[in-house]
């Protein structure tokens, strides 16, 4: 990295980017008086960030007849129609997880089946990415939260609180190589959402064994709000280097990335064969 003196003037900065993400999957209605519930409430939502200065919107559709997070995929057709008409020089970023709130009392909170957050492959109209989750991990949000957070919301019920601290990502190689293969199948760029390293070492080794090609574009989630990796081609420039596989100088020629490379492929042929049969 190199400071210059003129650095800091704007003609020389990267263009910022500012993602929104205004629906609350976690909270309910009443929680707070600002959650969007009907359906021009939450094109209104989308409309006031890109007025103030959003260009990614990261959507999760709400059911306006329940006030709940939506799994229908048709909810998500419809309001992704009303967003491009709406802000259509918004980048559309669809959750991957689509809905984990319980659904009802004494459920857990839980990530949706592998079948179900396929379909988000085929939204129409196309959104430009989808958080992708890349390796089983644990999603305990709540804690991040203290007892002052969630005063005089439906998380201070402490059967909610535990419902959701047991929350998992599943996400392992079945998930994660075929969810791949549909979305650069349908046009539309994967944004992986990482909790810690070892999600990011595999997405690098998708990199380098060439099963994922770029360009990157990923975030640290639930950790600093900082994002890495590349947003060149979303913004219509050239990707450049982080839509082409790993150089071999990068890869090396050792004998563990050999055999790191003929595991993931051996993973990726018992997955096809598993599809196909």
């Amino acid at each position: 990295m190199h400071y210059n003196d003129d650095s800091l003037y704007p003609e020389n900065m990267r263009p910022l980017i500012i993602t929104a993400a205004p629906y609350a999957p976690t909270w309910l209605p009443g929680d707070a008086p600002d959650i969007s519930v009907t359906w021009d409430e939450q094109v209104q939502a989308a409309v006031d960030c890109y007025n103030a200065g959003a260009t990614v919107l990261h959507v999760h559709v709400r059911n306006p007849a329940t006030g709940h997070l939506s799994a229908d995929i048709e909810h998500y057709n419809y309001l992704l129609e009303r967003l491009k008409k709406a802000v259509p020089k918004m980048i559309m970023q669809v959750g991957g997880s689509i809905a984990f709130s319980p659904k009802s009392d004494g459920d857990k909170a839980k990530w949706l089946d592998y079948d179900t957050r396929h379909m988000l492959a085929e939204l129409t109209p196309t959104p430009e990415t989808v958080t992708i989750a890349i390796g089983t991990s644990m999603f305990d949000i709540t804690q991040m939260w203290t007892a002052e957070d969630v005063k005089g919301t439906h998380l201070e019920d402490p059967k909610v609180i535990a419902a959701y601290a047991g929350m998992f990502t599943d996400a392992g190689p079945a998930f994660y190589l075929e969810h791949l293969k549909r979305l650069r199948k349908a046009g539309i760029q994967p944004y992986f959402t990482l909790a810690h390293v070892h999600q990011l070492e595999i997405v690098e080794r998708l990199i380098r064994h060439g099963v994922y090609m770029g360009p990157l574009n990923t975030n640290i989630t639930m950790a600093q709000p900082r994002t890495t990796g590349c947003h060149r081609h979303l913004l219509g420039r050239d990707a450049g280097q982080c839509g082409r596989p790993a150089s071999r100088h990068h890869l090396g020629s050792t004998r563990e990335s050999r055999q790191r490379r003929q595991y993931l492929e051996q993973q990726t042929r018992a997955h096809d064969n598993g599809a196909a049969d």
